[in-house]
């Protein structure tokens, strides 16, 4: 396994899923993808097995810096990785010789699109394949965008790496503790139940010194409603720019928001202190690195972004010094069970 290869490939991805917060989205759910380009740039230097590695690196390592690898996200983000990437190298491999970049690009966009939606559609209602023909259209311009930059970006995936961090270490107790915690937030139905778990995760991620983002919540909670009422259940309570507003949908869809909200705000608080060592930490630490070039270089943000892409300075992997937080993820395992008991007694 060529490590450099891997890991530097997987640390540009970050990179340029990082810069692509910065850009414009008409839509939470309507990206860019700029984290495509080194799956593109990967094609036909790495070999099959390698390829596809790369492409759950990158899903990985951006749930881990974004805080969702301990959300059902991390799935839909597996999956579309792997399939956009499957797609990709079955279209290089079989027509290389008949089509260019930009329709492999586009192949994997149109596969990832059609695979978000998908899945999306099982976490927020079939209301979600509404937007697939918008999604197709945006990924359209979008592989056109990341197909070109891939031709056109120079960067060495053969740096030097930082430190080899080790094997990586799970933290056994505080991984099960997360886990139980998990399985009774999505096992609350109660809305009034669910909105005082969110609350009090809140409170937790500032004690972390976690930042809370509320319009990234507001905006799933928003979709997940907006999902369910296009299938109408239930009584119309009333309509809204010629929707019906079914009070089963609204419920249902306001409780998936507030469920899907309250894992995500676990997983940002706590996913990052799940493990360490291992070759993500070389991915994170390479990352940081180019984060660093970027803020520390002076100039316009082309420059900035090719300093970046250069930087071919190594450093030393320091172990972390962040204590696992187990008191904070008791006390939310203890609200967790408290609040599911006494749902129960209102049954």
């Amino acid at each position: 396994m060529r490590t450099e290869k891997l890991v530097n490939l997987s640390a540009l991805a970050l990179f340029l899923s990082y810069v692509e917060n910065f850009l414009p989205h008409p839509l939470p759910f309507l990206r860019f993808g700029l984290a495509n380009i080194p799956m593109l740039i990967a094609l036909g230097r790495l070999r099959a097995g390698e390829y596809l590695l790369l492409s759950l690196m990158k899903a990985i390592c951006t749930s881990y810096i974004s805080g969702t690898l301990l959300s059902p996200f991390l799935i839909l983000s597996l999956s579309q990785s792997l399939i956009s990437a499957l797609t990709m190298l079955a279209v290089y491999s079989g027509l290389r010789s008949k089509v260019s970049l930009y329709g492999i690009s586009l192949a994997g966009s149109a596969a990832s699109s059609l695979t978000q939606i998908s899945l999306s559609s099982l976490l927020l209602g079939r209301g979600m394949f509404s937007l697939l023909m918008l999604m197709l259209i945006f990924s359209f311009f979008s592989s056109l965008i990341t197909a070109y930059l891939a031709g056109h970006i120079e960067y060495d995936i053969d740096k030097n790496l930082v430190s080899d961090a080790g094997k990586m270490h799970i933290h056994k107790l505080f991984s099960l503790i997360l886990i139980i915690s998990i399985l009774f937030a999505i096992s609350i139905k109660n809305i009034c139940f669910l909105t005082l778990a969110f609350a009090l995760m809140v409170v937790l991620s500032l004690r972390e010194k976690r930042r809370f983002k509320p319009l990234n919540y507001i905006a799933l909670i928003l979709i997940s409603i907006f999902s369910s009422l296009l299938v109408p259940r239930g009584l119309i309570l009333f309509s809204l720019l010629g929707l019906p507003i079914s009070q089963i949908s609204l419920n249902e869809g306001l409780r998936t928001g507030l469920t899907l909200s309250l894992v995500m705000i676990i997983s940002l608080t706590f996913s990052r202190h799940a493990f360490s060592g291992g070759i993500i930490s070389l991915t994170i630490a390479r990352f940081f690195q180019m984060e660093s070039t970027f803020y520390e270089t002076t100039g316009g943000i082309k420059k900035k972004f090719l300093a970046a892409l250069s930087t071919t300075e190594s450093k030393e992997m320091n172990e972390s010094t962040i204590k696992t937080p187990y008191f904070t993820s008791i006390i939310m395992l203890c609200s967790f069970i408290l609040l599911k008991i006494l749902e129960w007694n209102m049954l």
